[in-house]
């Protein structure tokens, strides 16, 4: 829960609107591990995170998770919001292996 205020409190702020960011969580409501994500691509197999996501925070930009490296198979695309369960969203848990901000 303590990431999840961390993450709201950055989605209002103003410096985070220009930027790609997002938090990734390794458990379902922000708990576990997690990583801050500010590249534009990511191979979530660089920091172990590689079918590993159950939450996530989009703080800005537009992301797409792919369900397999190197951007292929299923995409699911996303706005800032909060997002506590990726299965709430058509993403089978512990699928997802890279992601790109448009």
């Amino acid at each position: 829960m303590r990431f999840f205020m961390l993450a709201f409190a950055l989605l209002l702020s103003p410096s985070t609107a220009m930027a790609c960011k997002m938090i990734v969580f390794e458990h379902i409501d922000f708990d576990g591990k997690y990583y801050r994500i500010e590249s534009r691509n990511n191979d979530f197999r660089q920091f172990r995170f590689n079918d590993v996501m159950s939450s996530f925070v989009v703080l800005s930009g537009r992301w797409c998770y792919y369900q397999h490296i190197n951007y292929e198979g299923t995409r699911h695309c996303f706005r800032p919001g909060v997002y506590s369960w990726v299965e709430d969203f058509g993403i089978r848990n512990d699928d997802i292996s890279s992601a790109r901000c448009r």
